[in-house]
């Protein structure tokens, strides 16, 4: 249980790295205009509907990982359907250890 208590700890201290990120927004920004112009070029005959369509797919496949990294940033800020939601575990207090026997005996 430590150990994954300590792996969950570094999940919320230490994130996404941010170059990743940078990365993601980049491609996010800059590939349709690189993407579409490919495409047109290379489906000149084809019609003009699936360029449209195929530029759609990109942009909500694209933008849905940028939603799925903040979603997946935080696992205790409780806006995700897989958050730890820590209002549903109970934590007791250690009490004494009552009757404790030895070891030995």
């Amino acid at each position: 249980i430590q150990e994954n208590i300590e792996s969950l700890n570094g999940i919320k201290i230490h994130g996404t790295p941010v170059s990743l990120r940078a990365y993601l927004l980049i491609s996010l920004y800059v590939l349709p205009f690189i993407f579409t112009p490919n495409l047109v070029y290379n489906l000149h005959d084809d019609p003009r509907w699936l360029i449209y369509l195929l530029n759609s797919i990109n942009g909500f496949v694209l933008i849905s990982l940028y939603n799925l990294q903040d979603l997946l940033e935080d696992p205790f800020d409780q806006m995700g359907m897989d958050d730890i939601k820590l209002d549903e575990f109970e934590f007791l207090e250690p009490g004494p250890l009552e009757h404790a026997e030895p070891a030995n005996a």
